[in-house]
């Protein structure tokens, strides 16, 4: 086989390999919109609705690891990380993660009591971020 024929053979194979790319990366962005349709919000009442259609049946236990899980969401997206027991409690930055905390634990007292369940123990207890990330 001669050079020419070689680099022909090869561009050959690489323009079937893009084809089949192009296909599977348009079969991806299917997936992508159907998922997208699934999981995402499309407005601020899609969380609410979900826990509407657990409680019409009477579903209170669900409804309550749907909020449970969206607050401690919330709360794992709060960057304690760079603080630590000696770190100044004065500190603006410390001051906004735990203003940020409260704010979420008041949200889910008040959610939970919405539908009959008191705010657990453990959390009615946490003071701060902090005291949640110090768990474990």
């Amino acid at each position: 086989m001669t050079l020419a024929g070689t680099l022909a053979l090869v561009t050959l194979v690489a323009a079937v390999l893009q084809i089949i790319l192009f296909f599977k990366v348009w079969g991806m962005t299917n997936d992508v919109k159907q998922l997208r349709a699934k999981y995402a919000a499309p407005n601020g009442n899609s969380f609410k609705a979900e826990i509407r259609r657990l409680l019409c049946p009477g579903d209170k236990g669900k409804a309550k690891e749907l909020l449970m899980n969206r607050f401690y969401d919330t709360i794992g997206k709060l960057d304690y990380s760079d603080f630590d027991k000696s770190t100044d409690p004065h500190d603006e930055d410390k001051k906004k993660l735990d203003k940020a905390f409260l704010k979420a634990k008041a949200e889910l007292s008040r959610d939970l009591a919405k539908i009959g369940y008191p705010l657990p123990e453990t959390i009615e207890q946490m003071k701060s971020g902090q005291d949640f990330f110090d768990l474990f």
